[in-house]
Parts: C-alpha cells; sequence; structure tokens
C-alpha cells in the first residue's frame, strides 16, 4: 500500500512539473507575438515553415482568384489610432487605419491591380495607361517579382505609376502572428529591389483579401503593430470592383480606389472604364498621392533585411 502511495505521489509531481512547463512555454510565446520583440532565429524558423511547408500546391491554386469574395464587400473601413502621430495636414493622418477611399470633394480616383501572376495582363494594361498617359497603381505579391520580368518592374518604377504591396503570399492576416505578417511585408520589400536593383520604398499596402480586423471589426493589433514597423500607416482598401464595366460605372465617384487583377477579363473591363473615367472629367493618380501617403524613397542600395530589424 505505502508503495502504491508513493508511486502515485511521484506521477502527481511529474505531472505538475511538466504542465507548469508548457504554460511556461504558452506563456513565452504569448509574451513574445504580442511585444513584437521575437528572437530573429524565431523569426527566420517561421519564414522557412511559410515559405517551405505552409502553402501547399491547393492552396497557391486557390490563391489564383484571392479577393473574389470580398470584391463585392470591401473590408470595413474602421477606426484605429494611425500608426503614429505626425503633425502634418496630409489628407491620410485624419483617416483611420484601412483606408476604402480618397476624398470626396476632389474629382479623383486611382485604379489598381493586386497581385500580378499574369505577366502579359501586366503589360497590356501598362503599355495602354502609357498610351493614355495616365498612371496605375500595382499591388504585386513579393513571390512573384521575378528576375526575369526585371526589364516590366523597371519600367513601371521609372513611370508615372506606383508600386505597392501585397506581401509576399497571398495570406490571411487574420491566420497569422506578428512574426508572419513582419515576415512576408520585409520579404516583398526585398523581393522588389533585388528584382529592379536599388531601393524602392514602396508606402502603399493591401493586405491580402483585404482583411486586416478580428471578428469585432477592430483592427488586429498584430497588423497595426507589424505595419507601423515597417513603415505603413495605413492599408489601402477599395469601393469600386465590378469586372462588367458598366457596373464599375455606376460604382465609381470622388476618391474611388477601383480594385482588379491580372486577368484577361479585368483587363478587357480596364480597356473600357479607363478611357471613360477620362471623359467623364476624373483624374487618374496614384494611391500614394490619393491619399496622401508621403513619397516613395528611392536609393541605390537595394533593402536587406537584417536580424533583429
Amino acid at each position: 500500500m505505502k508503495l502504491r502511495c508513493r508511486v502515485f505521489a511521484f506521477c502527481c509531481s511529474l505531472t505538475l512539473l511538466f504542465s507548469c512547463a508548457l504554460a511556461e512555454e504558452d506563456d513565452g510565446s504569448l509574451v513574445r507575438i504580442t511585444t513584437g520583440l521575437p528572437a530573429a532565429e524565431a523569426a527566420e524558423e517561421e519564414l522557412a515553415a511559410e515559405t517551405d511547408g505552409g502553402e501547399t500546391p491547393d492552396a497557391a491554386a486557390e490563391m489564383a482568384q484571392p479577393d473574389e469574395a470580398d470584391a463585392g464587400a470591401p473590408a470595413p473601413s474602421v477606426t484605429a489610432s494611425p500608426a503614429t502621430e505626425e503633425t502634418g495636414e496630409r489628407w491620410a493622418d485624419s483617416q483611420p487605419f484601412g483606408i476604402r477611399h480618397g476624398p470626396r470633394d476632389q474629382k479623383k480616383v486611382a485604379v489598381t491591380m493586386d497581385d500580378c501572376y499574369d505577366r502579359a495582363c501586366i503589360r497590356e494594361i501598362f503599355d495602354f495607361c502609357q498610351e493614355l498617359g495616365v498612371p496605375m497603381t500595382f499591388f504585386p505579391l513579393g513571390d512573384q517579382l521575378k528576375k526575369k520580368d526585371a526589364e516590366l518592374w523597371k519600367a513601371i518604377a521609372a513611370s508615372n505609376c506606383e508600386i505597392g504591396s501585397h506581401t509576399n503570399h497571398h495570406t490571411n492576416w487574420q491566420h497569422m502572428s506578428y512574426n508572419g505578417i513582419c515576415i512576408h511585408l520585409y520579404r516583398t520589400q526585398e523581393c522588389l529591389d533585388e528584382v529592379l536593383g536599388y531601393h524602392y520604398g514602396m508606402v502603399s499596402l493591401r493586405p491580402p483579401f483585404g482583411r486586416y480586423t478580428n471578428e469585432k471589426g477592430t483592427p488586429l493589433a498584430t497588423a497595426v503593430k507589424a505595419c507601423n514597423r515597417y513603415g505603413y500607416e495605413h492599408v489601402v482598401l477599395w469601393d469600386v470592383s465590378q469586372t462588367n464595366a458598366e457596373l464599375a460605372k455606376a460604382d465609381v465617384q470622388n476618391g474611388s480606389i477601383l480594385l482588379y487583377h491580372a486577368r484577361a477579363k479585368d483587363v478587357k473591363c480596364l480597356k473600357t472604364l479607363i478611357p471613360w473615367l477620362i471623359q467623364e472629367g476624373y483624374e487618374l493618380v496614384t494611391v500614394k498621392d490619393l491619399l496622401q501617403l508621403g513619397e516613395i524613397e528611392i536609393g541605390p542600395e537595394p533593402y536587406v533585411h537584417k536580424k533583429g530589424e
């Protein structure tokens, strides 16, 4: 009987010690995520997990048309404190973290293209806009910025158009940690600079699927902190996304941000819609100019993320 009691007590002690270790480990993980001070090694491990095993071929195929579910109903533009306090008079400074459109008292609009999977479509609409003398804003995924397409992206960067970030992979921020979002942000900047051969400091950012809030509609603290860390004070949404030109015309108003993708049907729509916008007296501008997000910083050295940065 005494032997049984001793064995039982020993087992209970082991169970208690093991539970405490797990609790301590869980608490540590939560602290790392919420404080935004992860070990550089942990961030690199997460990057490896996401790029090597986090997205299967089936998931990648599903991402080919990422924003369709949200296209008709953009993510709500909810009130949130700006990522940084500024005393300037930029229009964006008075806006919530997520911005769906520009000023309604100015007849300006911004046409945008997300993901950028199809190079032929990107080239076609870029050339079309250049012929008309109007700019667009392209939001490529970092993993779609390839050296073989360097000539195209260099031409876009040197033109009146803008290149913004759509993060490295098309992953929903609602399912990501602070570390993961940070990695996707800095990797996209690295990929763009590597292709261009110089630093092109992006100022516009569109979250995948337009999702950046929790179930209560409040901006994710992880997203706000990660964006602030890498210089993005706002995320860019949209208020027009119809690929039927006539329906899109009915939705357009002053300050509209138009969402399209690098697909044949979208390019066809834009070739009708853009001339109509010009005819109606709309001034087509980039997202950064519409929202007054600041100027793009150009530098000779491509950005390379440093551990602990």
